[in-house]
């Protein structure tokens, strides 16, 4: 009778080794799939970004600034808001405008950043004041 219970225990833990890679392969392709969501919401975000670079409104920091990026706003749920920046840092225009002492973006890590890059990129997590939670921000240097 041992025999038949040896190969009956190792006929499990192979059937329980086999269920393991299954659903790791399973998780894999799940968190695959999810950063892939991720990744596209982020290149929506550039994409969003460099459509609004080009209206003149929003690239000259007019008046209708804040009007303009209030409607690109509207409809994209995946963003908790817009805003343009002067070279310092200073807030010139939102769609959702932050208090009066929070308007300047200079001290944060990733402004430095911002005045050398060439092309859109992607804050580490920082804490919205307008959203009131934790955000990734995505920036794109408007050049001349």
């Amino acid at each position: 009778m041992l025999p038949a219970a040896f190969v009956s225990v190792v006929q499990g833990i192979d059937r329980v080794q086999r269920d393991v890679a299954d659903v790791r392969d399973r998780l894999v392709q799940t968190a695959r799939a999810s950063s892939a969501d991720e990744e596209n919401v982020l290149a929506s975000g550039g994409q969003v970004l460099g459509a609004l670079a080009n209206q003149p409104e929003v690239r000259n920091g007019a008046p209708e600034c804040g009007a303009a990026l209030v409607n690109a706003l509207k409809g994209l749920h995946y963003l908790t808001n817009i805003a343009r920046l002067d070279a310092q840092g200073n807030l010139v225009c939102a769609a959702l405008t932050p208090p009066p002492d929070q308007r300047n973006f200079a001290h944060f890590p990733w402004w430095k950043e911002a005045l050398t890059a060439t092309s859109f990129f992607v804050t580490p997590q920082i804490y919205s004041t307008v959203a009131h939670r934790n955000v990734l921000g995505g920036i794109l240097p408007l050049r001349k």
